[in-house]
């Protein structure tokens, strides 16, 4: 399906880049939350032992943070934008440069605290499902590759 998609393109000479340093700091922090916020009133209503339910979501919560973060990185290339996501189910999303429609980059408060941004990459014709979402940048690397990325669109003539 790549070879359809970006002809001659060689997923295996991609070099792949990864993520801001505290990425799983971030990360793991919204799986501790969501083990609070289950196992905590749990706990209040069936009694303290609950406490280990809590313990086993906390380490279940670290265990994905953990492996998501390794797995997860970006490239660009020549002629494409890619994502490397996923431990369980692993995906790569490729966008051609040529086929670039809007480049989005964002801070939410939680990454302008830690110095970091996020870039998302919408293809023309593709749905959500199928655009780069490559969070947990650095800062200066998501406004480097949004304006890379954004300059790239800019000088491609669409012809519909």
């Amino acid at each position: 399906l790549l070879h359809e998609i970006a002809p001659g393109f060689d997923l295996a000479q991609v070099e792949w880049r990864d993520v801001h340093p505290r990425a799983f700091r971030r990360e793991v922090k919204q799986w501790l939350f969501l083990a609070v916020l289950l196992g905590l009133p749990a706990a209040l209503i069936v009694g303290w032992w609950d406490l280990a339910v809590l313990a086993a979501f906390a380490a279940l919560g670290w265990f994905v943070a953990r492996r998501q973060v390794a797995h997860l990185h970006w490239a660009v290339t020549g002629v494409a934008v890619l994502c490397r996501k996923g431990w369980l189910w692993r995906y790569v999303t490729l966008t051609p440069l040529a086929k670039i429609q809007a480049v989005t980059r964002y801070e939410s408060p939680f990454d302008r605290r830690m110095h970091m941004g996020h870039v998302i990459v919408d293809a023309a014709g593709a749905g959500n499902e199928y655009r780069v979402d490559i969070p947990y940048l650095p800062r200066e690397t998501a406004r480097e590759l949004a304006g890379q990325l954004a300059a790239a669109a800019a000088r491609t003539e669409f012809k519909w």
